[in-house]
């Protein structure tokens, strides 16, 4: 986790020194402080998750983790930045579902030859094992919570 924050320390210091293009100044209707925020960088490799903590002029301040690390991020650093909706359960069945059907299904192939030769029918084991799995990875994937981001427009003004 200190690692993660001290690359997230370490582009912002760099996106700083650097800065963006001075072609334009990215614009952006900034949430209220104790939004929860997602940035993407110019780069595209770090994307900070934090707490907007303030924002002035062309800088935003986020605390980051635990910890509460807090990060500055210059506007025009900025590629695009998402608000938090908040986190949902449910989204994740289909993908569960799919994913223990899959599983239990091929141990279940893996065992064939054993059930052929105790007198089973060994496609009926392989399918009700499939659905047994199914509805496992269903359920554990119903309950994996799932955050939600809206996109905030970012404009690029051009003097």
């Amino acid at each position: 986790m200190i690692t993660k924050a001290r690359h997230l320390i370490w582009a912002t210091i760099l996106i700083t020194a650097l800065g963006p293009p001075s072609e334009g100044l990215a614009q952006v209707q900034l949430p209220e402080p104790g939004t929860r925020v997602r940035a993407h960088l110019v780069g595209g490799r770090a994307r900070p998750v934090g707490v907007v903590e303030a924002w002035r002029a062309d800088t935003l301040f986020l605390r980051i983790g635990q910890r509460h690390t807090e990060l500055a991020l210059p506007l025009g650093s900025l590629t695009s930045l998402e608000v938090s909706e908040g986190r949902r359960r449910g989204p994740g069945f289909p993908l569960g579902f799919l994913v223990g059907a899959a599983s239990f299904g091929l141990m279940a192939l893996g065992t064939t030859d054993n059930i052929s030769a105790a007198g089973g029918d060994a496609t009926s084991a392989v399918v009700i094992l499939a659905v047994i799995g199914g509805a496992l990875g269903g359920v554990i994937g119903a309950l994996i919570p799932v955050e939600r981001w809206r996109q905030l427009p970012l404009e690029t003004n051009n003097p």
